[in-house]
């Protein structure tokens, strides 16, 4: 426009959505969680890269959503007693979650003793390192068949 290569016109974008929607639901209701949680198999036959996937999966969904990357970057300074607070990577803003007896066992059982984080995932500390643990887990993920109709 300020070298005459467009022409000015009025209102162009008045039709355009540009605000932010609410109206989509993000959160499962107790009934959709029993029927994630329920479906994933408990059989010992699974393969150890596939469970760790489904505890995982498990794990971000009691800790009331967290997304992968926050639990990629969690500290083990992060948690307090049966309370993680720890700061969004997304937003910066700062998050506290209490742990189930539920979430607090699949803590400790992946918990690395020779690590600042308490789950076992490259160090995040060096940039590009904890990218690579994304693959990984979101195949995993990806491998679990969960009922359809709840994610994706």
């Amino acid at each position: 426009m300020d070298r005459g290569k467009a022409e000015h016109v009025p209102r162009l974008f008045r039709s355009v959505y540009t605000g932010t929607r609410a109206d989509r639901r993000k959160a499962l209701d107790g009934d959709e969680m029993r029927k994630v949680l329920g479906s994933l198999p408990r059989e010992s036959s699974v393969p150890p890269p596939l469970k760790r996937a489904q505890e995982l999966f498990a794990l971000m969904f009691l800790l009331r959503g967290l997304p992968f990357v926050d639990l990629a970057y969690l500290r083990k300074s992060d948690l307090r007693g049966n309370v993680i607070t720890y700061r969004r990577r997304k937003t910066g803003r700062s998050l506290s979650v209490t742990l189930t007896p539920e979430a607090m066992l699949l803590l400790k059982k992946h918990k690395d003793r020779n690590s600042p984080q308490p789950l076992p995932f490259p160090d995040s500390s060096e940039p590009g390192r904890q990218s690579r643990g994304i693959p990984r887990v979101s195949a995993g993920i990806a491998q679990l068949q969960l009922p359809s109709g709840i994610i994706g």
